[in-house]
């Protein structure tokens, strides 16, 4: 497996670390060709919560990266103003800087025209002392306070340089980080992307499964019925090797009948326990939730708490389960040889015939 998103996210805070993506093909999912049968679709159906697991796990991840991702852009617009500022300030000091070294010329010809006197009215020729003097205090200006104006100057543009090519540098580190950052971020929306495009595959291969399952259920359900009534087979959970005595009734199968058939014609959604959309055994989940009862949303755990029934005793209310310890599907007896489910992808909730053909494991009652 590819390193998680979580470790990346923590490889980003001391360097830049790649995001690598393993592409999962459709076949690696869904499995090979081969007519879709009862063990097919427990297969897929162990498939498709991986899947849905991953895809959940991805998810709070990218939420991890998108905070590193603003942290990483905070940063460099920090930085780019902290630029911004410095800039600005050394170009403050160049300007002194020119300003003064204007300044200073200015003094020294002052003063060697008029012997550093605050006005004009002394000859710069006057006499040759006179001369001398001026000349040397020009020579002293040009020599001390211009010469201090140059260092200084040459000072300034070192530093402009020297700052210059260090916050270039923090530049690129700060932009080498926000890349980083949003390229992972950007694999790993392309990741969740890809989970998702198999998990619909894979349900709609689960789909087919139980189209297939359901088939043959019907074809198993009428060749029994043409030979005998299935009902009068004492049959509860699959294994029973002795009569199974009826557990008292509980009283509230009709209300749990009216429960499930107020979702009637509501569109099957994989892992749905809600009025918007509903699995098989979200189904239940919410007609039992309708009288105060508590079930876990999977057939099989639904399975491990019902008590056994014959189903020449069934009364509505009462659970039909499918697949090796009802792992695979469930649905509800209303009466009548009916019961409803919410069956595949694809399809609604509905009332349909009773099924104890292939794939049936047993009633039982909660």
């Amino acid at each position: 497996m590819p390193r998680s998103l979580k470790q990346l996210a923590r490889a980003l805070r001391v360097g830049l670390v790649p995001l690598t993506i393993v592409t999962l093909s459709a076949s690696a999912v869904v499995g090979s060709s081969r007519p879709a049968t009862a063990a097919t679709a427990s297969s897929l159906k162990a498939r498709a919560d991986q899947l849905a697991r991953e895809i959940a796990a991805t998810g709070s991840q990218i939420a991890a990266l998108n905070q590193r991702y603003d942290g990483a852009l905070y940063a460099k617009q920090q930085l780019e103003a902290k630029i911004a500022a410095d800039r600005a300030a050394i170009a403050g000091d160049q300007h002194a800087v020119t300003a003064n070294q204007q300044i200073l010329r200015v003094a020294a010809v002052n003063a060697y025209v008029d012997n550093g006197a605050t006005t004009s009215s002394t000859g710069v020729f006057s006499g040759s002392d006179n001369a001398a003097v001026s000349t040397q205090v020009y020579q002293d200006v040009a020599a001390g306070d211009l010469s201090l104006a140059v260092d200084n100057l040459t000072n300034a543009v070192g530093r402009l340089k020297d700052q210059t090519a260090n916050l270039a540098a923090q530049e690129r580190q700060v932009n080498q980080q926000a890349a980083a950052a949003g390229a992972a971020l950007s694999q790993a929306h392309g990741l969740i992307a890809t989970q998702e495009a198999l998990l619909q595959q894979t349900k709609g291969a689960l789909a087919t499964a139980y189209a297939a399952a359901a088939a043959a259920q019907a074809a198993a359900a009428a060749q029994a019925a043409s030979q005998n009534d299935f009902r009068g087979h004492n049959l509860g959970f699959q294994g029973s090797q002795t009569p199974i005595t009826p557990p008292p009734a509980t009283g509230h199968g009709d209300a749990l009948v009216n429960a499930a058939e107020q979702y009637l014609g509501v569109p099957y959604v994989w892992g749905g326990a809600s009025p918007s959309g509903m699995d098989c055994s979200g189904l239940m989940v919410l007609a039992f939730g309708a009288i105060g009862i508590s079930l876990p949303h999977y057939s099989g755990a639904q399975y491990d708490m019902a008590t056994p029934v014959p189903t020449n005793a069934l009364q509505p209310g009462d659970l039909l389960f499918y697949g090796p310890g009802g792992s695979e599907h469930v649905a509800m007896y209303v009466g009548g040889d009916m019961m409803i489910e919410a069956p595949y992808t694809g399809a609604v909730v509905h009332n349909t015939p009773v099924r104890f053909g292939y794939g049936f494991a047993g009633a039982g009652r909660i």
